[in-house]
């Protein structure tokens, strides 16, 4: 938004202008024939409001205001309003329990919506509004399978992504085309790196999860690897 001084800047200008155009048409003549007919545009920002003769502009448009001169002639002033559309963004950010999120001159650590105002390279106001998801501390899981030939397949599981209860679980593993492996529903199932009761090729297969918190009203998503080796 501009600041007082740059909107009583602008006015003192286009009042300046129409005083000059007026007198420049008008000094010549002594009789009234046609109106003299002046016409200027600005820019506002959102907010901003604008005075023009006795009326208060909020919105764009166009608005003509009539002035006498000295000679007691018509003259007519088309004033063109274009209102500037408000820049915003916004983004979200999680952290876990244990960690803080830095924005506006402080560190947050809990969950909500947070915004900050600053001016944007046109001189008006912006908003930059932060969503922060706060979700329960995570460890890390295990990405290999392990087959060392004694005749047990070391287990994948998810269990490891938090420590807390869920109301919503999905797990699903990919191979390196795409194909659909495993898939569960509960956070407590393993996967042994078999499909179909057959023990899959040595390779990177690729898991996703999505999982909500019984506290949390948004749904977490994890992207991950996991290795089988022989």
């Amino acid at each position: 938004m501009k600041t007082p001084e740059e909107n009583r800047y602008q006015k003192i200008m286009l009042l300046l202008l129409l005083f000059i155009s007026i007198n420049k048409y008008t000094s010549a003549q002594t009789t009234c024939n046609e109106p003299i007919r002046i016409r200027t545009n600005i820019t506002l920002c959102q907010g901003d409001t604008y005075q023009f003769g006795d009326r208060i502009i909020t919105s764009s448009g166009i608005y003509i205001q009539t002035y006498q001169t000295v000679n007691n002639c018509d003259s007519i002033a088309t004033l063109g309003v274009d209102y500037l559309n408000s820049t915003n963004f916004s983004f979200t950010e999680t952290i876990t329990t244990n960690e803080s999120y830095f924005f506006k001159e402080q560190n947050l650590t809990e969950a909500g919506i947070y915004r900050d105002t600053f001016v944007d390279s046109r001189g008006c106001d912006s908003i930059l509004t932060l969503t922060l998801q706060v979700i329960a501390e995570q460890e890390n899981c295990a990405n290999g399978i392990d087959d060392d030939g004694d005749g047990l397949i070391d287990a994948f599981d998810a269990d490891c992504l938090c420590l807390c209860e869920l109301q919503f679980f999905e797990m699903e593993v990919y191979d390196r085309w795409g194909s659909l492996v495993f898939s569960t529903s509960n956070v407590r199932e393993t996967w042994d790196g078999r499909h179909d009761g057959q023990l899959l090729d040595t390779g990177v297969y690729l898991w996703t999860v999505r999982y909500q918190f019984l506290e949390q009203d948004f749904m977490v998503e994890q992207v991950e690897t996991v290795t089988i080796v022989r």
